[in-house]
């Protein structure tokens, strides 16, 4: 898997790339949070995404890597401060079209899922019927709803320490398994304490 920006692919199983996408992704938020600073703008985290589980386009596809990717953007995010997030893309009710639309970034799809044309339609769609990503997106808006008290903007701890390198742990199905059962595992016990949530 790849990251650009915010942007990461999940990889051929999807969830095995999970705690890289986190790794890079907070490089890549502390990089922004140090330009913005510098500049004197406020941050705002846009277009992150992941791939639907084994980069399927489908609504049947599962979104649980992309789930746990989305609240933790959110969580550092609001840890930073950003001054709000926006994930990318939604596709609504739109699908990706024919198969072979579905298979190539270079055939145009019927429907207008989200994604630009250089990328596979659907590729980081959430659709209209993806309920736990929707509630990822709500609980992340409901934080940046109303602006925080100063005091738990002031004690709101860091962003913790990422999990080590994934390399370590070899390659196939078992470690890409091994790989999720870490990121969910740091992701569950890093969350920010409920004193410092909006």
């Amino acid at each position: 898997g790849t990251c650009s920006g915010g942007e990461c692919s999940g990889g051929a199983a999807g969830r095995k790339d999970l705690a890289n996408a986190l790794r890079q992704s907070a490089a890549y938020l502390e990089a922004a949070r140090s330009a913005a600073a510098v500049l004197g703008k406020p941050l705002v985290v846009e277009e992150f995404g992941l791939a639907r589980e084994g980069e399927q386009l489908t609504p049947s596809s599962g979104t649980a890597s992309r789930d746990a990717y989305y609240r933790w953007v959110c969580n550092t995010s609001v840890a930073l401060p950003a001054a709000g997030v926006n994930f990318w893309a939604w596709g609504g009710e739109g699908r990706p079209g024919s198969a072979e639309a579905a298979a190539s970034a270079l055939v145009p799809s019927a429907e207008l899922v989200g994604d630009p044309p250089h990328e596979r339609p659907g590729w980081y769609s959430v659709y209209d019927v993806d309920k736990a990503t929707h509630a990822a997106i709500a609980e992340c808006a409901a934080r940046f709803a109303l602006p925080p008290p100063a005091a738990a903007r002031a004690t709101a701890p860091p962003p913790p320490p990422l999990p080590p390198p994934s390399s370590s742990r070899g390659a196939g199905p078992e470690a890409a398994a091994q790989e999720l059962a870490l990121a969910e595992s740091w992701l569950l016990s890093h969350s920010l304490p409920p004193s410092t949530r909006r």
